[in-house]
């Protein structure tokens, strides 16, 4: 994976974690998250599905950091 697409799923992700402090989840459109991580909606979808894809995809990194973590104290 490139940086460039990196840096943008990292600004998509802070963008749907910051909305989400401030509505419902179910409340929030992909317009939203695009608008302030300051992406296109093409690169959102070169990156994701939907929204849960954001969410499926941050949950299954942050478990595999945490395996590794684990992993490298024992």
């Amino acid at each position: 994976m490139n940086m460039k697409s990196v840096r943008t799923q990292q600004q998509i992700e802070q963008s749907l974690f910051f909305i989400a402090t401030k509505k419902a989840y179910a409340e929030i459109s992909i317009a939203e998250i695009t608008r302030k991580a300051d992406v296109s909606r093409t690169s959102f979808y070169r990156n994701y599905e939907n929204k849960d894809s954001v969410l499926a995809q941050f949950w299954l990194i942050s478990i595999k950091n945490l395996s590794m973590t684990l992993t490298s104290i024992n």
